[in-house]
């Protein structure tokens, strides 16, 4: 009985929908963080396919394990300028030391 009196309070609705709001919030700036890092990972994985396709299967292991976007985008500027496919495998173990 209290319960929805209290309920229905415009106070109570306020805060309630604050909460939503903020909750509907965090769950844009997540999902946005994410599609990023997929955005990435993906952009990773193209790039190797074309250039060295002969470790592609070994770097998207090694890609998926990472979420920091920034180390990501560093991993990007690296292997654009590797020479050779061992390059790109240094840059990626190091890529995963550097994840947290």
């Amino acid at each position: 009985m209290y319960e929805d009196i209290l309920m229905n309070t415009p106070f109570t609705q306020d805060i309630l929908r604050m909460g939503r709001e903020q909750g509907e919030e965090l769950g844009l700036v997540k999902g946005r963080e994410e599609g990023l890092i997929k955005g990435l990972q993906l952009a990773i994985i193209n790039m190797l396919q074309t250039r060295f396709p002969e470790i592609t299967e070994q770097a998207k292991i090694k890609v998926a394990q990472v979420s920091d976007g920034k180390l990501l985008q560093h991993a990007i500027i690296d292997i654009t300028i590797a020479r050779d496919a061992s390059d790109v495998l240094h840059v990626l173990d190091a890529l995963s030391q550097k994840e947290p």
